[in-house]
Formats: C-alpha cells, structure tokens, sequence
C-alpha cells in the first residue's frame, strides 16, 4: 500500500517586537547665499538648539545647496526670487548637530543648476549624511534595529514627481514592502508675497493646537538674523 504522505503546516512567521523609535522632524533650512553667511555658519546657529534636535531620527528639508560658483537661477536685484547657496561644510555641520538624513525635494535644490546639485550631493556624501527627493530615490537607515525608508516629493522637474500619484503611491508601497517604517517628505512651495500659505495664528485640528509665530526671522545682507513682521 502507497503510503501516506503528510501535510506539514508552514511555520508562521513571528511578527517583530515593536520598537519604539522617536523621530524629529525640521523644516525649511537654509544657511545663506553666496557671500552672506551667518556668523560662524551653520555650526553656530545649531549649536543654539541641541536638545531639540535629540531624536533616533532627525529629518530635515535642505532648502538650499551647498558648495561654491556656478549660475544662480535669480536675476541680480531680484525680490521675488531666491537662490540659495551655502557652504559644503554645511552638511558636516548639520551631521554633527544630529540629523540622521535631510530632504532635498524643493524647489531650492537647483538655485545653482545641475552644478549645484552635483556639488550638494557630494557635500553629503561625504559628511556621511544621507538623503533623499532626488527622482526615484528611496533612502533607507536603520534605528535601533527599525528600518526607515525616506521618500521625498515636489512638483519640479529636478526632484521625485509630487505631480505623478500614481508613481508616487506605488513606490510608497514597494518602500513599505522593504521597510518597517515609511516616511514622505512633499514639498509645494513657490516664492513671492503671492504664494504665501500660512498666516499667522492660531491653528486647530483634530490633534493638537498649533502656534505660528507673529514674526519670522530672515538673513540680512550682514549675515545677521533679523526679526522680520508677517505679511498680511
């Protein structure tokens, strides 16, 4: 008599142990333009805010690019374009501040054009600061045993598409199959009095109530932090 063969069950895969990992998260950064720094660059100005930059995980969005020369996008004498360049040195100043990776999807990463892309990300590269936004670029880190994949999106031509859903959700989800946390950086910024999208105030939703400050803060042609009044 043939015998019997037996079925065995496919072992289950145990699911991971949840490990709790604490992220911060930083916006729009950026250190000068070419020849108007801050005093003592981008080191001074973080050393004024270590503890909030304690986290596993600090992200930020580099809303500038690093490095020297090159064509600015801006016309001279401009007041309603921006282009921001500071030093490479930057990104060891940034790394040595804490952050664990920063965004470039915005619409400052080609102030100085191809040249100024290949001069930041080189500037990273070596400061051993990851990032992320470039087209169809996933970043992957690892905290505390969790592996993170960073995703950063824009509606430039020079960054990953925010424009292609479609794109944009399923590389999310081959990001998710890969990772055990996903996180999405977009950026939608434009410049000019014009464009301005959050007022000053109160802001209340179904989580917390938010404080936007009454004044901002910009760079003066000395390198100087000045306080500056909002626009209405």
């Amino acid at each position: 008599m043939p015998r019997e063969s037996k079925v065995v069950p496919k072992a289950k895969r145990r699911p991971r142990p949840v490990v709790p990992i604490q992220l911060a998260g930083v916006g729009d950064m950026t250190f000068g333009t070419p020849g108007v720094t801050p005093p003592g660059g981008a080191a001074a100005l973080l050393a004024r805010v270590p503890r909030s930059l304690q986290s596993d995980l600090t992200l930020g969005n580099l809303e500038t690019t690093l490095g020297t020369g090159g064509s600015a996008k801006c016309r001279a004498g401009s007041t309603q374009c921006f282009s921001f360049q500071a030093p490479a040195a930057t990104a060891l100043a940034l790394k040595r501040a804490g952050f664990g990776a920063v965004n470039l999807a915005n619409n400052h990463s080609d102030d100085y054009g191809s040249h100024g892309q290949a001069q930041t990300g080189a500037a990273l590269r070596a400061a051993h600061l990851p990032y992320t936004g470039r087209p169809g670029q996933t970043t992957y880190v690892k905290r505390r045993g969790v592996k993170v994949a960073l995703l950063g999106f824009a509606p430039y031509d020079y960054d990953d598409s925010l424009l292609d859903i479609a794109g944009a959700v399923s590389r999310v989800r081959r990001a998710a199959a890969r990772a055990d946390l996903v996180v999405v950086f977009i950026h939608a910024g434009a410049e000019g009095a014009e464009h301005q999208h959050v007022r000053p105030g109160m802001e209340i939703n179904g989580l917390r109530r938010s404080d936007f400050p009454t004044t901002g803060v910009r760079l003066s042609r000395t390198g100087r932090l000045q306080r500056q009044k909002p626009r209405t």
